[in-house]
């Protein structure tokens, strides 16, 4: 248990045991763990462990039997009012329902309306590339991650080049600190040639390491027409070509036939980003509305289908498609970004 140094131990403890209680995981009448025994387990000492059960008792959470040990009441108004205090400590209602939902990963990609056999990119600090499959997929090489998928009935196989969003984000940052995302977009669709290769992203899934060295990669000496902006979008083409590597590595295992990706979360707000994908798959890319909040909407769409309510369908919901150009500058970037990276991290 990880202690707040602002609070006193004997009630973060207290707390715990409360939480466990309303949990189920301590149930009414249980023996609870002598002095010794708690103190070992919360790794306090044992007056502070006796502090605990004085403190409880006193406020009906427990009673001790002489030579016996300590036991929690039995009374369900006891349980209640314990509800009620952890209701009134976070500010709602006790009579407050609780919807279980899943990871952020798997609430984004609820909001696009996967089904079987879609992939689906979540671009935002780091970029997982996922698909669904309705049996348990097993990678003998280890190159993805295999979960339940939302409601147990598929599953959801997944691999991540490693933080993409972040480094564009500290890379603006430094660059063009006082530009808008939109400046950067404008003068990046402008450019007709790259003049370096950048490699930022911090994980070779299919190889099950980190990548520990990256950087900028350019001509020696220095391109006396190198400016910032060059960079920036070298940093963009590095997220696409990083993503496109997972894609590449996950329909080597379950295959897309689709013609088409989903896509969301805030790192597609980037329509270069957009573009680069599409180009590089040879797939149309979709993003639809509302998908900058990607985890947001997949919550919406949880706690609607608890309550019955009908969400807004994909059939519904208003799309931009990207469609694939041939012979783009992405395209021969990654060429060269492929062997530049392998260069810095054989």
């Amino acid at each position: 248990m990880n202690y707040n140094a602002e609070i006193p131990i004997y009630l973060q403890v207290i707390h715990d045991l409360k939480k466990k209680m309303i949990q189920g995981k301590i149930l009414p009448g249980e023996k609870l763990p002598s002095n010794r025994e708690l103190a070992v387990l919360y790794k306090i000492n044992q007056n502070t462990a006796a502090r605990i059960y004085r403190e409880m008792e006193t406020h009906g959470y427990c009673y001790t039997k002489r030579g016996i040990g300590t036991f929690v009441m039995e009374e369900e108004t006891m349980f209640e009012t314990i509800k009620k205090e952890m209701a009134d400590e976070l500010g709602i209602s006790e009579d407050a329902e609780f919807i279980v939902g899943g990871a952020d990963t798997q609430i984004a990609l609820k909001s696009v309306g996967m089904g079987v056999g879609d992939v689906a990119v979540v671009s935002g600090t780091t970029s997982p590339v996922a698909t669904i499959t309705d049996y348990k997929y097993y990678d003998k090489q280890e190159r993805c991650w295999t979960d339940s998928n939302l409601g147990g009935e598929t599953y959801q196989v997944e691999t991540n080049p490693g933080v993409t969003g972040l480094n564009y984000q500290k890379m603006k940052a430094f660059l063009f600190p006082d530009a808008s995302y939109e400046e950067m977009e404008e003068e990046m669709a402008k450019q007709t040639e790259y003049l370096c290769t950048a490699s930022f992203s911090s994980l070779y899934f299919s190889e099950k390491r980190s990548l520990k060295k990256g950087g900028f990669v350019m001509k020696a000496p220095f391109e006396t027409t190198m400016k910032p902006i060059h960079l920036i979008w070298a940093v963009v083409a590095d997220i696409a070509c990083s993503i496109y590597v997972q894609y590449r590595s996950l329909c080597e295992m379950t295959g897309h036939e689709k013609d088409y990706i989903l896509g969301c979360a805030g790192g597609f707000q980037s329509k270069m980003l957009c573009q680069h994908l599409a180009d590089l798959t040879g797939k149309k890319l979709v993003i639809r509305e509302g998908f900058s909040q990607a985890s947001i909407n997949g919550c919406l769409r949880i706690c609607n289908a608890y309550y019955g309510i009908d969400s807004e369908t994909e059939s519904e919901q208003a799309a931009t498609i990207y469609t694939p150009k041939e012979d783009s500058l992405i395209q021969e970037y990654y060429k060269e970004w492929l062997k530049n990276r392998e260069m810095l991290n054989p």
